[in-house]
């Protein structure tokens, strides 16, 4: 009993999960005061196949004739494959994979869910993957966005065994007099 007690303390249990990564990642983006055709890009670091997308946007309207379905988003895997989702009349030249659903053709502030499939487009591999917001309506002034990308399929990979083992290392080292 105590020889596990000391493999936990020291780290070593987790080599036995240092490969799994976690499944399914959630991404908070913004897109603040943005007009017309503005975007910002992230940067990712994730593997896997990008089945789908569930959006949870709070979008803030200043008084103009923008909707909450015209934010437009991009994604590109680590092999340069991309799609774009929602928008209105700015386009990033991608794949289009929807748009969002009748509801959100509202200039109306408030919070938006939807959930969208793009397992057909086949995004997916390992590396650096690109994520791009816009103001998808070119004629729009101080629209904002945020919220969180549930990206199902993608995992963020978790530290190495060596990394693990090193770490483990230090936490069982003594310090001597």
């Amino acid at each position: 009993m105590k020889r596990s007690s000391m493999l936990i303390a020291s780290g070593l249990v987790p080599l036995a999960i240092g490969g799994i990564a976690v499944a399914d990642v959630d991404f908070d983006f913004e897109l603040l005061n943005s007009n017309g055709t503005e975007m910002t890009s992230y940067v990712l670091n994730a593997e896997g196949a990008l089945d789908s997308i569930d959006f949870a946007i709070d979008f803030t309207n200043t008084g103009d004739f923008t909707w909450a379905g015209d934010v437009l988003f991009g994604f590109t895997d680590p092999n340069g494959n991309s799609v774009e989702f929602g928008g209105y009349n700015f386009s990033f030249g991608y794949a289009v994979g929807g748009d969002f659903p009748p509801d959100w053709d509202s200039s109306t502030s408030g919070t938006y869910g939807y959930s969208a499939d793009l397992a057909a487009f086949g995004l997916s591999g390992g590396g650096d993957w690109i994520i791009e917001i816009a103001n998808g309506y070119t004629t729009s002034v101080d629209t904002s966005w945020t919220g969180v990308l549930g990206m199902n399929g993608l995992a963020v990979p978790t530290p190495g065994v060596l990394a693990l083992l090193g770490v483990a290392g230090l936490a069982g080292r003594r310090r001597r007099a």
